[in-house]
């Protein structure tokens, strides 16, 4: 007699894939979780891009308010502060408040 269990979890159309960080189930058989997908090399690659044209804007235009840097990389402003906060975290900028209170960035 044959485990129809068995058989089922042998089609690779029924086996969910599942996220290396944290074994949870994925979607759309990505690799990883919406919590861990910034480990996909697809994804670090963007990242890094991104990181490079932050520098190149605040090289070519001085500081900038992150609502500035956001509209300038075509980006959510949250997406824009997650990156400024990686970045400040390994010393590439720094921050400051502006004199309205608004956050701004400067090449560090």
């Amino acid at each position: 007699m044959i485990d129809v269990r068995m058989e089922a979890s042998l089609d690779p159309r029924l086996v969910t894939p599942r996220c290396p960080e944290c074994d949870k189930p994925t979607k759309n058989y990505k690799p990883y979780c919406s919590n861990h997908i910034s480990k996909m090399p697809y994804v670090k690659t963007l990242m890094e891009n991104y990181e490079q044209e932050i520098i190149y804007i605040l090289n070519l235009h001085g500081s900038r308010s992150a609502k500035r840097l956001a509209i300038d990389l075509r980006l959510k402003e949250p997406e824009v502060l997650a990156l400024i906060k990686k970045m400040a975290a390994q010393g590439k900028l720094k921050t400051f408040l502006s004199k309205r209170g608004d956050l701004c960035i400067s090449c560090a």
